[in-house]
């Protein structure tokens, strides 16, 4: 070997004997059992590789790993997957701009105002009803929703300054379904497969485990007796808005587009099969809204004079001519129709049992102490006490007592009471009317561009979101790190948008050198005449 060709051998070598060194240790680690720290050597080593690779866009493990809200019990961190991912990429961020790889600074908007108005006076909840570990002895504990909260204020801050090229904005839907696609196929493996839980959970603790717990009666309390399969039901919803945002919603029950078609109506089924009336209704607005942005009011009548026949016709032949499964008619049995009794009967139960939560938090004193300012998130540590003595009771007073004491209530002005006040209240409601607000200006805006399919699965959700808050469904404790989050998303669309319209004026910009628009009487000027006469 030549002198002159030895640095040609030290980098491979180097890689060689680093690999070595690196699988030795990995091997001791299973050696001696502690797979969480395997784990967690892997896991650093695959965030520094990424970062090498991907550098600013590393971002995209926020979206990819947001629906993710379990945790990997093998891994010695109580942080779930999603926080996992957003500390490390706000980590990777700061060090990147500290590089000046990352440059922009975004612009404050008047979402942007109402979110630091919320995050205030969050901090003044907390101060108010200081919350603490149990370990510690601390009077109130349970103060998970609080670092949820920080760790999606980290997201926003990220996504606010990142771009996305048109190509990349395409494809967005299919990195924000990644996560759930895994908790449905994950949790279908334990639904089919129940023996497969104790090895599953150990690495993901967010599975359907119904199946495995069939045996145990409390699931007849839960809402178990209609065979709901509600791994499936948020599948079903993101599915469903992937082909609105992707596709004209036409098309989609236009047996011509064979595929779009049959991918459509199985994401409605998967709905139907979950039995929740929300994501049913938080699936139809979308079909409409998306229809109404592509092609105005016209498509959106032209869907109602063949969507309202057919589920006339499916009302109609219920009951008399088939039966649909018990799930998808209790997500049904608020429409007319001949229904099994078991189904109306379980929804019915379950409407008047959230009644009587919302009327036991707002009317007595026993729940919510400061109906004005909020009693913050945390438990007493009787109320934990109590709930430790009572996990395996039967009851439906037992389990409406736990709901109640959590803030469990299935509302989300009810549980936004509880937490943060009516004051807190009303600045979430400005908050998200501003988010409203800025998606449909968006969503307007993308229009014609390839940005379009991105705005609408982004924006639509967060233009129905105010609605479904007050009037369906909603929990201020898991509402407001999404809307952080989605704010963040806001601001990355909004990002591109502009980035896109500077590159497109300046690529109409008119070219001197060519004058196809000079009228025909006019004679160029000379370059040479306008270089002498350039001002000094």
């Amino acid at each position: 070997m030549k002198l002159e060709r030895l640095p040609e051998y030290v980098l491979p070598t180097m890689a060689m004997l680093g690999g070595l060194a690196f699988a030795l240790f990995c091997g001791h680690l299973v050696g001696e059992g502690k797979t969480g720290m395997l784990l967690l050597v892997l896991y650093g080593t695959f965030l520094l590789a990424l970062l090498l690779i991907m550098k600013a866009r590393i971002w995209l493990l926020i979206p990819l790993a947001w629906p993710l809200g379990g945790q990997i019990p093998e891994l010695p961190l109580p942080f779930a997957v999603r926080d996992l991912a957003v500390l490390s990429v706000f980590s990777c961020f700061l060090l990147l701009k500290a590089f000046k790889i990352v440059r922009h600074k975004p612009k404050m908007e008047i979402q942007d105002f109402w979110l630091l108005v919320m995050l205030l006076y969050l901090a003044s909840v907390l101060i108010r009803n200081p919350v603490g570990l149990e370990a510690l002895g601390s009077e109130r504990v349970g103060g998970r929703p609080y670092l949820n909260i920080v760790v999606a204020a980290l997201a926003y801050w990220v996504l606010a300054r990142v771009t996305i090229s048109s190509e990349r904005a395409y494809g967005l839907p299919l990195i924000l379904m990644a996560g759930p696609l895994l908790e449905a196929g994950l949790s279908l493996v334990t639904q089919r497969f129940p023996s497969t839980v104790p090895l599953l959970s150990r690495f993901y603790s967010s599975l359907d485990v119904s199946n495995y717990n069939a045996q145990d009666l409390r699931a007849q309390t839960l809402g178990q007796s209609t065979n709901r399969q509600t791994y499936l039901g948020n599948i079903g919803l993101i599915l469903s808005r992937a082909m609105c945002a992707w596709f004209r919603p036409f098309t989609l029950i236009n047996p011509l587009y064979f595929f779009r078609c049959i991918v459509f109506f199985a994401a409605v089924f998967c709905i139907l099969a979950s039995g929740f009336r929300s994501l049913l209704v938080m699936a139809g607005v979308t079909f409409f809204l998306c229809s109404y942005f592509r092609r105005g009011m016209s498509d959106v009548i032209r869907l109602m004079l063949i969507a309202l026949p057919l589920l006339a016709v499916l009302l109609a032949m219920q009951g008399r001519l088939f039966q649909l499964p018990l799930a998808a008619q209790r997500a049904l049995s608020f429409l007319p129709g001949k229904w099994d009794q078991l189904a109306v009967h379980d929804a019915k139960a379950s409407t008047e049992w959230r009644v009587r939560m919302w009327k036991d938090s707002l009317f007595t004193d026993k729940y919510i102490h400061s109906k004005t300012l909020g009693d913050g998130f945390g438990l007493t540590r009787r109320q934990v006490e109590f709930m430790a003595a009572n996990s395996f009771s039967l009851s439906d007073e037992d389990q409406q007592e736990h709901y109640l004491m959590v803030g469990g209530v299935h509302s989300g002005p009810v549980s936004a009471i509880r937490y943060v006040g009516a004051v807190g209240l009303i600045i979430f409601t400005g908050l998200m009317i501003a988010m409203a607000r800025e998606a449909w200006r968006l969503v307007v805006r993308a229009k014609q561009t390839s940005f379009f399919a991105a705005s609408l699965f982004i924006g639509v959700p967060i233009i129905w979101e105010p609605f479904n808050y007050y009037l369906v469904f909603g929990s201020f404790d898991s509402s407001m790190p999404s809307a952080v989050f989605y704010l963040g998303m806001l601001k990355m669309l909004r990002n591109s948008l502009d980035a896109h319209d500077a590159r497109t004026a300046q690529n109409t910009s008119p070219n001197l050198s060519v004058r196809p628009d000079l009228a025909p009487g006019l004679r160029p000027v000379s370059p040479v005449g306008t270089l002498m006469n350039a001002p000094r």
